[in-house]
């Protein structure tokens, strides 16, 4: 069986990734910043495995020094870290670039691109001194089209996927792996925090909307 990290697993992908996981008896690790969700999805996930060990850890991937706590204390509890899924993300602010908060801007580029970073770079070393390891990120719909109103996700998505393909490239020849996954549009409390948002731009609002009402979206 493999040891397993997942970040932003309090709920939605995270979540189920997690879950899957801990369902094939892997050891598995999870981290999040809302304490409640994540006490609860690791009390959820000790109660489906039999055979895997459960670790929850509270940190914000956005904080290098947080996360390499973390990286240090699953390596310690699990012997190593085999499988990394950087999934932890923000939807930022909404509504045209000029009316954003640029700390609240700032705060979705350092979650979901810093975050992806931080956790590939503290975990890499181990991975490669232990000869195998498979990373995958997160990335999103920003990652290949624009977002108006969502510029702040849009880009760090765009960022998450040439960091991906860059860093994927540098691990060739090695028994490491990193990937992307593009989910589409899935049933997630982000996804209606985007719906829901005041200053959502009509046109993409309709489309998203109609994603959803069409059954167009999937299940985490």
């Amino acid at each position: 069986m493999n040891s397993v990290l997942v970040t932003g697993a309090s709920r939605g992908i995270g979540r189920y990734v997690a879950t899957h996981f801990a369902e094939q008896g892997h050891d598995v690790a999870i981290t999040a910043i809302d304490e409640v969700e994540l006490r609860k999805t690791a009390e959820e996930l000790a109660d489906l495995s039999e055979s895997g060990r459960t670790e929850r850890f509270l940190a914000d991937s956005s904080e290098a020094s947080e996360v390499r706590r973390v990286i240090e204390a699953v390596n310690d509890a699990f012997d190593g870290i085999d499988i990394l899924v950087n999934n932890a993300g923000r939807v930022g602010p909404v509504g045209e670039f000029p009316t954003n908060d640029l700390r609240d801007w700032k705060r979705t580029v350092r979650t979901n691109l810093f975050g992806m970073v931080h956790y590939t770079y503290y975990i890499l070393p181990s991975m490669k001194n232990q000869g195998y390891g498979r990373i995958v990120n997160i990335l999103g719909g920003g990652a290949r089209s624009s977002r108006p109103t969502l510029s702040g996700y849009g880009t760090s998505k765009a960022a998450t996927l040439r960091f991906t393909t860059s860093v994927g490239e540098e691990l060739e020849g090695t028994n490491v792996r990193m990937n992307g996954v593009g989910p589409g549009v899935v049933a997630t409390d982000l996804i209606d925090e985007i719906r829901y948002g005041e200053r959502l731009s009509d046109e993409y609002a309709e489309r998203l909307t109609e994603k959803v009402e069409e059954g167009e979206t999937t299940d985490p």
